[in-house]
């Protein structure tokens, strides 16, 4: 994909998370330059971790496989991904 079709496509998305913001939220929001940081930062607001969320997430911890067509990075990312999800 170009760079172009691609800054076109992630603007499309960065506005219409806005659109669906509350108006004090959007106002906060609107120094953020990607979609990707706006969507990090609204999770961080709104993700709550309950104990079945948390139960899910050390059985896939705990139950993760590598697959053998899956690059190590991907399987490194994800395992690394779950334990910053994991509560302190």
């Amino acid at each position: 994909m170009a760079t172009i079709e691609w800054q076109s496509l992630d603007e499309t998305a960065r506005s219409t998370i806005r659109m669906h913001l509350v108006e004090n939220l959007c106002f906060n929001m609107a120094k953020e330059m990607t979609t990707f940081t706006l969507w990090e930062k609204l999770q961080m607001i709104y993700e709550k971790i309950s104990n079945l969320s948390k139960l899910i997430l050390i059985w896939k911890l705990l139950n993760m496989k590598m697959r053998e067509t899956e690059p190590t990075t991907s399987h490194v990312n994800t395992f690394r991904w779950m334990l910053t999800k994991l509560p302190s």
